[in-house]
């Protein structure tokens, strides 16, 4: 499983949303993280077609898209996660 997570310093959930997923991370370290700032990574996140409507997670599980969360909750994601 992967998250990928895109995100921007001027986002005005920047600081909340980094620290969501640094618990996130914490308690689920069997998951692939990668992090994308939407300015400076644009040629990287071309391939997931974002709007710049941020934060953005997306999550994949075998190389398949599940899900598309914009500025999520801890418990958003934790639903998303035990469906998987």
């Amino acid at each position: 499983m992967e998250i990928i997570n895109i995100n921007a310093l001027w986002s005005q959930n920047y600081f909340n949303h980094k620290t969501l997923m640094q618990k996130l991370e914490n308690q689920h370290n069997e998951i692939k993280y990668t992090e994308y700032d939407y300015d400076f990574h644009r040629e990287q996140i071309k391939f997931f077609n974002v709007a710049p409507m941020l934060p953005i997670l997306i999550i994949f599980n075998d190389n398949q898209e599940v899900a598309r969360l914009y500025n999520p909750t801890l418990e958003q994601i934790e639903k998303i996660l035990t469906q998987i």
